[in-house]
This record gives structure tokens, C-alpha cells and sequence, in this order.
């Protein structure tokens, strides 16, 4: 529908968020500042983690971590169940909608990418690696996650750049191109050919 109807949301160019001038009597571009925002993820952040700690802590967040465990047992006992899932839904969306807010803030542009099922399979690989156990541990598994991300991503750019550094000035390789069943001869870059692995 977002790629489709551009009329809503402008397709695939993405669509401008049109903030007000000042949030909370602070101006906008101060949120839009890396070293500014960062903090005031970090401290969002705390404040939900915190929050969900004294949640889990209290009698309502026993009972959801019973029906998370055993939900036939914890109605055998008389407690509803249907209840406190919609309860825990919601505070999931709460602390979802919180996450975009802050993205808009920063971004100040939306695009389609942001509702491609890759990032939500991010989403899940952080909570993995983490654990969902404890309440800091998609916290922990994302910056594991970021971290070698960013590692990977440099180890492989890096590698890229010294297999070109190798490969000498002009250096081209004759292939033969079957098109129509006519051959005809072609001239190519070494460095090209390699993702081909030709032997």
C-alpha cells in the first residue's frame, strides 16, 4: 500500500515528517543532533528498562510471566488470561511507538524501508542473541548485534579494498559471451570476474 499509493505516503521516495518548530519548548534541530540524541535514546532506554523491571517485579508482572510459562494452569486457578496478554501487548506497541517517535525526531524523513520484514528479522536476531529471559537482554543482544555488524562490515570493505590494491593498473580479462548463440568476444576487469569465481 505505502509503495502503491503515492498519494498517502509518496511511494518509494519517502515521505517528509513535518515536525513543529520546538518539542517540549526545545528547538527541533537540537533532536536531530547525533551527540543529543544519543543521549536521549540512552535515557529513554534506561527509563524503560526500568519501568519494565518494576513491572516484572510487581504481582501483575508474576502473573504474566505464569501465563507466559503455563497459561492452561494459571486459568485452572482461577485468573484470566486474555486480559493481561492484551495488557502486555499494548505496552510492547507503547514502547514500539516511543522507538518510531524518536526515529521520526532524528530522521525527519520516512521511507518504505523502515516496514521491510529484513529489520524486523534484526529485531528478532537482537533478541535472540540477548536472550528474552531477562529484561536487558534484546538491549545487550542489539549492541552485540550493532557491533559485529559494524566489524563485519569493516573486516569485508577492508579485504575488498586490499584484493583491488593488488590487482595491476588496466588489467582486463578476454571472456567469450554466448548471446543469440553468436559467440562474441568481450573485454572485462580482472577485479570484475572475481565475484564470478572463472577459473
Amino acid at each position: 500500500v505505502f509503495l502503491r499509493w503515492r498519494e498517502l505516503a509518496n511511494g518509494e521516495d519517502g515521505m517528509k515528517v513535518a515536525l513543529p518548530d520546538t518539542i517540549f519548548g526545545i528547538h527541533v534541530e537540537i533532536f536531530q543532533r547525533p551527540e543529543t540524541m544519543f543521549v536521549i535514546c540512552w535515557s529513554a532506554l534506561m527509563v524503560v528498562l526500568l519501568a519494565l523491571w518494576l513491572l516484572t517485579r510487581s504481582h501483575f508482572g508474576t502473573l504474566t510471566l505464569a501465563i507466559r510459562e503455563t497459561a492452561a494452569r494459571v486459568r485452572f486457578i482461577g485468573y484470566a488470561t486474555k486480559i493481561p496478554r492484551a495488557i502486555i501487548y499494548s505496552i510492547s506497541a507503547a514502547i514500539a511507538a516511543l522507538s518510531g517517535v524518536l526515529f521520526a525526531m532524528y530522521n525527519g524523513f520516512m521511507t518504505p524501508d523502515t516496514l521491510q520484514w529484513s529489520l524486523s528479522g534484526e529485531i528478532l536476531i537482537m533478541a535472540i542473541i540477548g536472550g528474552t529471559r531477562q529484561i536487558w537482554g534484546p538491549a545487550l543482544g542489539a549492541v552485540i548485534f550493532f557491533f559485529l555488524k559494524g566489524s563485519i562490515g569493516d573486516a569485508m570493505r577492508q579485504d575488498s579494498i586490499e584484493w583491488n590494491r593488488k590487482q595491476p593498473r588496466n588489467a582486463f580479462l578476454k571472456m567469450t559471451l554466448s548471446v543469440e548463440g553468436s559467440p562474441a568476444p568481450a573485454l572485462v576487469p580482472v577485479a570484475a570476474s572475481e565475484p564470478m569465481r572463472l577459473r
